[in-house]
């Protein structure tokens, strides 16, 4: 045994020579005292155990190593589960949990990381496992205590786990440092007592080995983990004299803790999780145009508290990509990506972007996310996006900046519409835009002449050169005889060709208009 100046003990330095070295338990012949028989060889429940061994099984496991197997530790998330540094594994490559069913399975094991707050060691690990637990076996992580105070976590009903299959109730008595006690004076411990004399039946401590095991606290008529073993003390001054076991406090470490789970994914799940608004908000930086790529943004926000173990679905047809910076992918499939995240703080916005290598057509992208996190139900919220088609993109890029963009405005106060610009090419913003078009006579005849684009069914563009009489009639029907001429621009303009309407003389007044309509 190791024992610092304060006379602690390591409790892994003890060796392990059966079930009759683990826990210490006062008047264990009735086996009430051990909720699993055959740890090693062949897992079976004690029904004799009380309050009920299933509140063990549920989330503690042992290693598989041939001289660690009588360790016991609990799970706090899919992939964690809580340690001792001084007590690390030299054998161990997978960590094994009963399910519901009375079968045994393995869960490769990753490696432990120490609780370090302000870059300062602690004697608590964060384990990880290679893959998560499968919730369907029956196995599942512990939540962890919140009570409004230290005090009061002190005399409730306890459930303390050794090794090797043993466990008994307790009760938590008060809370200590172990000062000059290299390793674990910077540790915060809580504790109960061992009194020699007068003992009474159930009075319990730490033996050699229990070490990282975990102490179990009944909050709300769920247990949660609330320590793990880490040390044990003589302590000459009790009355009556007494040995003291120490378990590594957890709720001093929560913040720690989860910054060590977040990686994966995770956070502790409180108990009483504080309650938390999350927001959910669309976004695009570019106008999305049918047909074209294009990318969208999902924003979440929580308010209210921090928020734990959020979940979010995003769904939406068609998507070829998605990135979302600090999430962890659970699933990808056509149309629809799930993620996880630890924590998202209060008054903290993350953002998802998805991609399409070409979008729908629209007039509307429309998909929905779902949201959770402890202390927020699950909700599904629906997002959208308009979605321009090419034509109304091309126009939109061409009355960019303009004072009122709208197809029927006319902020250059030439008396020509923004559309009628658009289609012959002029400038919205300059009054001089009439120099491209020319009505008159010639010969007698009625002269329109206009340019008009060459991509003019891509732009969504008609063109119509109607007729009246002098009763103002206006119709699409041109007099017979009428010609009707394309050829190049004089002088020369990109993208136009120019159109010469000629309507013969009648008898009687006549009148041209050029009537421009936009599709798309």
């Amino acid at each position: 045994m190791m024992v610092s100046p304060m006379k602690t003990a390591v409790l892994s330095a003890l060796g392990m020579t059966g079930a009759a070295c683990a826990l210490e338990i006062r008047d264990t012949s009735s086996g009430h005292f051990v909720w699993l028989w055959e740890m090693y060889a062949n897992a079976t429940l004690n029904p004799l155990f009380e309050p009920d061994p299933n509140i063990i099984r549920q989330g503690t496991g042992w290693p598989d190593g041939p001289q660690e197997w009588h360790r016991n530790l609990a799970m706090v998330s899919p992939v964690h589960f809580i340690g001792v540094a001084h007590y690390p594994f030299d054998e161990t490559r997978e960590l094994k949990f009963l399910g519901s069913d009375g079968v045994v399975r393995g869960y490769p094991l990753v490696g432990q990381e120490v609780v370090a707050p302000g870059g300062v060691a602690t004697d608590i690990t964060v384990g990880t496992l290679a893959e998560p637990l499968d919730p369907s076996t029956g196995v599942k992580p512990y939540p962890v205590a919140v009570f409004p105070t230290r005090a009061d976590f002190l005399q409730r009903d306890l459930v303390v786990v050794g090794k090797a299959g043993w466990a008994a109730p307790g009760r938590y008595e008060g809370f200590e440092m172990l000062v000059n006690s290299p390793g674990f004076d910077t540790t915060d411990y809580i504790y109960f007592d061992f009194p020699y004399e007068p003992g009474g039946p159930g009075d319990l401590r730490f033996q050699g080995g229990d070490s990282g095991s975990p102490t179990l606290i009944l909050q709300d008529g769920e247990w949660c983990v609330v320590g793990v073993h880490s040390g044990l003390e003589e302590v000459p001054a009790a009355a009556p004299v007494a040995s003291r076991s120490y378990d590594a406090f957890l709720p001093t470490y929560y913040g720690e803790i989860d910054a060590l789970m977040e990686p994966e994914g995770y956070h502790l799940i409180r108990r009483h999780p504080e309650t938390v608004a999350l927001t959910v908000a669309a976004d695009t930086a570019e106008p999305l145009v049918a047909g074209q790529p294009g990318t969208v943004q999902v924003r979440l926000s929580g308010t209210g508290a921090d928020a734990h173990n959020v979940k979010l679905k995003f769904t939406a047809a068609g998507f070829t990509g998605l990135t979302a910076a600090g999430w962890v992918q659970e699933s990808l499939t056509p149309g629809s990506w799930r993620g996880r995240r630890g924590g998202l703080g209060d008054g903290e916005t993350v953002t998802l972007e998805a991609s399409w290598s070409a979008l729908p057509a629209g007039p509307v992208l429309a998909g929905t996310v779902g949201v959770s996190a402890d202390g927020h139900e699950p909700e599904s919220v629906p997002v959208s996006w308009p979605v321009m088609s090419p034509a109304a993109a091309a126009y939109a890029e061409w009355s960019a900046g303009l004072a009122d963009p709208a197809f029927d405005a006319d902020p250059d106060g030439d008396h020509l519409r923004n559309l009628l610009e658009y289609a012959v090419g002029g400038d919205p913003a300059v009054a001089q835009s009439r120099a491209f078009t020319s009505t008159g006579t010639e010969d007698g005849r009625l002269v329109i002449e206009f340019p008009r684009r060459l991509d003019r069914l891509e732009r969504g563009l008609s063109y119509e050169v109607q007729f009246a009489s002098e009763a103002l009639i206006w119709g699409p029907e041109l007099p017979e005889g009428t010609e009707v001429t394309t050829g190049p621009c004089d002088p020369p303009r990109d993208g136009f060709e120019k159109v010469r309407v000629a309507v013969p003389p009648a008898g009687g007044a006549g009148f041209l208009r050029l009537q421009v309509a936009f599709s798309g």
